[in-house]
């Protein structure tokens, strides 16, 4: 079982968790920040402190996939046998978690901002109904 923490019913899963949830993809599907986006523009996020983003967005993604699907948002922890079952529901939370990187990205001017903007994003969609939709959650967050 995948470590919680959080207080007041909110539960935030630890990077090792959301690692552990990121290898059940099938290989050369996991999504990475694009490599010529990092090293050729003049982003000033660093591609591994977006790729660290990136992989939150995605595991949250698909935990409400899973959640949303099951119907029970603490019970329901994506395995190998519901992501190989569920193609469509990891693409969807792909492709959410993907946007809402991409619009946190684009409204940041640093490191710092991009970092706190994500932060923000991700605590909104973690204190979320379980079938809210991760780029809705952004949107709100990067709407300040």
């Amino acid at each position: 079982p995948a470590s919680k923490r959080g207080g007041a019913g909110l539960a935030t899963y630890s990077p090792a968790a959301d690692a552990a949830l990121l290898r059940l993809f099938p290989p050369n599907e996991r999504p990475l920040i694009d490599q010529t986006i990092g090293v050729h523009s003049k982003s000033v996020v660093p591609r591994a402190t977006r790729q660290t983003a990136l992989d939150r967005f995605v595991a949250a993604a698909l935990r409400a996939e899973a959640a949303a699907a099951g119907g029970d948002a603490i019970a329901i922890e994506p395995d190998a046998a519901w992501m190989n079952a569920h193609v469509k529901a990891r693409r969807r939370a792909v492709t959410r978690a993907r946007e809402a990187e991409a619009r946190v990205h684009a409204r940041s001017t640093s490191k710092l901002v991009y970092r706190s903007l994500s932060t923000a994003a991700f605590k909104t969609t973690t204190a979320a109904d379980a079938g809210a939709d991760v780029a809705a959650a952004v949107a709100a967050v990067a709407a300040f």
